[in-house]
C-alpha cells in the first residue's frame, strides 16, 4: 500500500527534481511507503511543520482508479526569467515590511523610556529645592531634547504604522513564491476523457 502526506486543507507534500519536499495539490501529490513517508514528515522545514501535515494510506483501488487515467507531464518547460525574478522583488517587500514592523516596536520601547526621562525631571522640579538660573537652563535644555527627540519618533512611528496597518509580509515571501513557481515548472494535465483506441490515434 502507498501512503501520502496531506494536511486538513487538502494540500500534500511532494519531492521536487532536488529531493527537497514541497507543498503542491492532490493531483501532483506524491506517493511513498509508509517508513519513507515517515521519514520526510520528520524533515520537514519549519514553515510546513506549521501546516499540519501526516502520513495517510491511499487506497488500492482508488491507486488502481488513478493509475488507468492518462497524464501528460510537462517536463521540458522552463520557468522564464520574467517569472522567477519576482521571488527576489517580492522577497525584498517582505524583508522591507518585516523590518518595518520591527522598527515600530523600537520607536515603541524609545518613547516609553522618553517618557520615563521626562517623568523624572518633572519630579525633580516638583521635590527639590529652586533651583538658580544655570541650573533651571539645564533643565529647560534636557526637557527640550526629550520633546525634540519624541516629536521626531512619533512622526516616524505615524509613517511606519500607516504603512504596516494592513500589510501582510508572509504573502510575499521567498519561500512560498518559489513553492508556486515549483508548481508551474511541474503540472501536469489529466485527460478527461478517453475514449477506447482514441489514445493511439493521439500518439
Amino acid at each position: 500500500m502507498d501512503y501520502v502526506i496531506k494536511n486538513h486543507n487538502n494540500v500534500y507534500i511532494r519531492l521536487n527534481e532536488n529531493g527537497s519536499a514541497v507543498s503542491c495539490g492532490e493531483k501532483d501529490r506524491g506517493f511513498f511507503e509508509h517508513s519513507k513517508a515517515k521519514n520526510i514528515l520528520n524533515s520537514l522545514p519549519k514553515t510546513l511543520k506549521k501546516m499540519g501535515f501526516s502520513v495517510e494510506p491511499v487506497p488500492e483501488i482508488k491507486q488502481k482508479e488513478e493509475s488507468a487515467t492518462r497524464v501528460l507531464e510537462n517536463i521540458n518547460y522552463e520557468v522564464p526569467e520574467t517569472v522567477t525574478r519576482w521571488v527576489e522583488k517580492f522577497g525584498r517587500c517582505s524583508d522591507v515590511i518585516d523590518e518595518a514592523k520591527e522598527r515600530k516596536e523600537e520607536i515603541i520601547d524609545s518613547l516609553k523610556t522618553l517618557d520615563i526621562e521626562l517623568v523624572d525631571i518633572l519630579h525633580i522640579i516638583e521635590i527639590e529645592a529652586p533651583k538658580n538660573m544655570f541650573a533651571a537652563w539645564k533643565i529647560y535644555k534636557a526637557i527640550r531634547e526629550i520633546r525634540i527627540k519624541r516629536r521626531k519618533l512619533k512622526d516616524e512611528l505615524l509613517i511606519v504604522k500607516n504603512i504596516t496597518r494592513n500589510l501582510n509580509s508572509s504573502y510575499l515571501q521567498r519561500d512560498k513564491i518559489q513553492r508556486a513557481i515549483n508548481g508551474l515548472a511541474n503540472r501536469k494535465y489529466t485527460f478527461r476523457i478517453i475514449e477506447e483506441g482514441d489514445e493511439d490515434e493521439l500518439l
